[in-house]
């Protein structure tokens, strides 16, 4: 074999520093995406806490039990996101 056609391992594999820089680079991207999706729910938090009745949420309760109910009926199980408001709910 000659010295030619042998690979060295540096030239085939980046350098253990570049990939420890991706790895941080990457950790950090996705904290900064995790605290920035607190937004509205917060803010409407907030608000109850301060007694704002004007911006509080109003959960459509009656739909709520409309679609548990049938839900249940077909053996679903229903975890709510965003329920739905009441028409004219900030």
């Amino acid at each position: 074999m000659s010295a030619s056609s042998t690979i060295s391992a540096s030239s085939t594999f980046p350098a253990i520093g570049t990939i420890a820089k991706l790895a941080l680079a990457a950790a950090v991207l996705s904290l900064a995406a995790c605290a920035s999706t607190g937004g509205a729910p917060g803010a409407a938090r907030h608000a109850a806490a301060q007694g704002e009745p004007d911006k509080l949420v109003r959960v459509d309760y009656e739909r709520v039990a409309q679609i548990q109910y049938l839900a249940r009926k077909r053996n679903v199980e229903v975890h709510w996101v965003n329920p739905p408001l009441l028409d004219g709910a900030n």
